[in-house]
């Protein structure tokens, strides 16, 4: 019996595994060796640094001007990104691509899970394995900016939400920690890129209660939890 569930358990990690290890090949290729890409990846670069130079985590700076065009989150996982692998003052833009770079591999980790949900074992591989060489999201793993983050944070979401609703479906309870990590997702999207990632579940949500009972869906959403963790 033993031996069995230790077979389970390997037959399940064995193609996280690959997913994981395929996508850091793509989303690694050329962090540590490309200059930065444009003027935004190296403006993003700088204001992160001179958040760590400064202490100042709440106000966003470019040099002498403010820079609110995005929210503080993707800075802060920068910032701490480069105090844990390097220096501000070394400015090595590969530490300030590492948010971008565990972006990707997540999303690709996460589609997975959502493609095994729906579509059996072989589709959620395939699916993961096409998202993680997918040109523009290799290329955004491998930048400074928000995009692969924010690509995570909408997977996140998505796939709690298919999990949610394939309990409701199958009239079960869909517990408390998916609708947290749906929330929570949200949340984080939101800090990264604004209302991006309303708009994407929140068009599916919306979708999804055209086709089923309406009360139901949103009880197990438990939307008093996402006012709970939705910054103001």
């Amino acid at each position: 019996m033993r031996q069995a569930e230790d077979s389970g358990y390997k037959a399940r990690l064995a193609p996280l595994a690959l997913i994981g290890a395929f996508a850091a090949l793509f989303a690694f290729a050329g962090a540590f060796t490309m200059p930065p890409l444009d003027r935004d990846e190296a403006r993003f670069a700088q204001a992160t640094a001179q958040m760590l130079e400064t202490g100042d985590f709440i106000s966003i700076r470019f040099q002498d001007e403010e820079r609110n065009k995005k929210p503080a989150g993707i800075h802060w996982l920068q910032a701490a990104a480069v105090a844990t692998f390097s220096d501000a003052s070394a400015r090595q833009i590969w530490a300030y691509r590492l948010p971008s770079v565990v972006g990707a591999i997540l999303a690709a980790l996460l589609t997975y899970s959502a493609g095994t949900r729906l579509f059996g074992d072989r589709v959620g591989l395939l699916g993961a394995l096409l998202l993680a060489s997918a040109p523009g999201v290799a290329g955004e793993a491998t930048i400074a900016k928000t995009d692969a983050m924010l690509l995570a944070c909408v997977t996140a979401a998505q796939t709690a939400l298919i999990y949610i609703v394939s309990a409701v479906i199958e009239n079960r309870r869909a517990g408390a920690l998916l609708p947290l990590l749906f929330w929570i997702a949200i949340g984080a999207g939101i800090l990264i890129k604004g209302p991006i990632i309303l708009m994407v579940c929140g068009s599916t949500t919306a979708a999804l209660m055209l086709r089923m009972p309406r009360r139901k869906l949103i009880k197990a959403l438990r939307p008093a939890l996402g006012l709970m963790i939705l910054p103001p």
